[in-house]
């Protein structure tokens, strides 16, 4: 999802393998799915109709970061 993954599979094909694991790991994808949504919530955090004193600090969406991915 981020990107962080080290593989001498090229790009395209590491992709379809993850896809693929996915497809037949229940708790893979539930947890795909979980940082997926966490990461459209701090991007709607981060929205300009959201006001300021309402947003996460950097720090804390830094740390967020950290935490998801592991």
């Amino acid at each position: 999802m981020d990107g962080e993954l080290d593989s001498d599979i090229p790009g395209a094909a590491f992709r379809e393998v993850i896809s693929s694991h996915l497809a037949h790991c229940a708790r893979g994808a539930r947890l795909e799915e979980q940082l997926r949504a966490m990461r459209r919530r701090l991007r709607e955090c981060g929205a300009s109709g959201v006001p300021a004193d309402e947003r996460p600090s950097d720090e804390f969406r830094a740390k967020m970061a950290r935490l998801l991915a592991g």
